[in-house]
């Protein structure tokens, strides 16, 4: 009788699309830290007691971005679903992939760019919720737009996707959007609680406030990028701060 084959992980990440990270990172691993500017922008790190709260980051790629972050006393837990071919691939690191969820609860469950590379978002999510200490924060960044290729990225989100994604397990306490590069991609990001109750009537209002937020944002990094644009192609180039003149 043949052994049963192992379960999906959560998410059901395809496995060509594994194939495809695993071969990026393996060519790209000095990028490791290439968004660390745009988290930094976007989530509050310096909030964070290390000495008391336990954070699980999820989706941490070949090495966690806490190793950039946080102290040697630090207590995290990285997971992903390569953890067996990341951590060959980095051996030196202070806190090592694990290949499956832990059973314990976290004070702060980290998730960046992770969500997009998934097959079932909502199942990796539905897994974190018994994962979250009461009184906890859930934060995520995704870009959205599917700026890179698809074979990395089969989610193709945008910003509506993810705030209805997000307060479907968790509350969203808030969001908003932040540009990963000077123009172009834009990542959204969100800050949760644990949901003590089903969704109700009463938060579709603050649904739609943060809907309405993100829109703003978007429509103003469209702005400047077609004021950017348009200055190029009627030859004002050299009126753009040096920055914008690629």
């Amino acid at each position: 009788m043949s052994a049963p084959e192992p379960a999906a992980p959560p998410g059901s990440p395809r496995p060509e699309n594994q194939a495809a990270e695993l071969s990026f990172w393996a060519s790209h691993l000095s990028h490791w830290n290439i968004h660390l500017p745009a988290y930094i922008r976007a989530l509050p790190f310096d909030s964070i007691d290390y000495g008391r709260t336990a954070i699980l980051d999820v989706g941490s790629g070949p090495i966690s971005i806490f190793e950039k972050m946080a102290p040697p006393s630090a207590r995290v837990i990285a997971y992903d679903s390569l953890a067996d071919e990341y951590n060959r691939l980095t051996m030196e690191k202070r806190f090592p992939i694990v290949s499956r969820l832990p059973a314990e609860r976290f004070g702060l469950i980290s998730s960046f760019n992770c969500l997009d590379h998934m097959d079932r978002p909502d199942e990796l999510l539905a897994a974190l919720v018994p994962s979250l200490e009461p009184g906890g924060r859930v934060w995520i960044y995704v870009h959205i737009g599917r700026p890179f290729e698809p074979e990395l990225h089969p989610q193709d989100f945008r910003f509506w996707h993810l705030i209805n994604l997000m307060n479907r397990r968790f509350r969203l306490l808030k969001c908003g959007l932040v540009q990963d590069g000077l123009l172009f991609p834009y990542a959204w990001w969100g800050i949760c609680c644990d949901r003590t109750s089903k969704r109700t009537f009463i938060e579709w209002p603050r649904e739609m406030f943060w809907n309405a937020v993100c829109a703003v944002h978007f429509a103003c990094f469209h702005g400047i990028r077609a004021v950017v644009k348009g200055l190029k192609i009627i030859g004002l180039r050299r009126m753009l701060p040096d920055a914008y003149r690629f």
